[in-house]
């Protein structure tokens, strides 16, 4: 074939342009380890998660688009660090191991991943460096009549300071039951029974008072078949315990 005149060669190149891939959002984090708390799809109370220095543990973060995760960012970053890291669309898994010169405190996070950094997660879930822990939570004297139950606590508790012993405590807790979906929140100042002024280690016990009037959305406590408690201690001076949970 002959071709006769000017010739126009046009030759179009088309770029697929990938879609832009979502920044990852985290929604709350948990901790796995001997009397702490795993969450990972359903509210935890708080979302914070307590470790000690030298510890190595188990840390989770739910949320969205979490499957190109590639770290973990603390702030401050000192102290911390961060191995392997496993992910899924919804959940990021790593292990933590916290030094022994970790400064105490809280740690806010970032989630980092090639589509951008997460949200910061002071407001959904931090990570808490402290000294201060409670363990092997047990729940006994259950009585539920005429729309109140009650039931006492008790704990171990360790304080290398031993200020917690000495100092005004608070409860943050949670109590939520079968059968009716109800959940009662509370974050009260209390003073615990078997507290020794200056000890370091011992057993605190709390008788705990939840009654119907507490809550507009559900009554009839009675027909309560199953209820799931949830507490954390902070300290006077704004250190936090870990978060213990007992179903009874």
């Amino acid at each position: 074939m002959k071709c006769v005149g000017n010739t126009l060669l046009l030759i179009i190149v088309l770029c697929a342009t990938a879609a832009a891939q979502p920044k990852p959002q985290i929604r709350y984090v948990g901790i796995t380890r001997e009397a702490a708390l795993r969450c990972l799809r359903w509210f935890c109370m708080g979302t914070a998660v307590t470790a000690s220095p030298g510890d190595q543990v188990e840390f989770w973060v739910a949320g969205t688009n979490l499957a190109g995760v590639t770290g973990i960012q603390f702030q401050p970053p000192d102290g911390i660090e961060v191995s392997k890291i496993q992910t899924t669309q919804d959940t990021v898994y790593a292990v933590l191991t916290v030094s022994k010169d970790a400064a105490l405190g809280k740690r806010a996070f970032i989630v980092t991943s090639p589509a951008g950094d997460s949200n910061l997660s002071s407001r959904v879930g931090i990570l808490n460096i402290s000294t201060f822990r409670i363990s092997n939570l047990k729940i006994d004297n259950v009585a539920n009549t005429n729309g109140a139950l009650t039931f006492r606590v008790t704990f171990n508790y360790t304080d290398p300071s031993g200020a917690v012993s000495s100092e005004g405590l608070e409860y943050i807790s949670d109590l939520s039951f079968a059968g009716h979906f109800s959940r009662y929140m509370s974050v009260k100042k209390f003073n615990p029974d078997g507290r020794t002024p200056g000890a370091k280690a011992g057993v605190m016990s709390y008788v705990m008072s939840y009654a119907d009037s507490y809550t507009n959305s559900y009554t009839n406590m009675q027909r309560t078949t199953l209820a799931e408690f949830k507490i954390r201690l902070g300290a006077k001076d704004g250190r936090e315990s870990d978060t213990l949970q007992a179903v009874f």
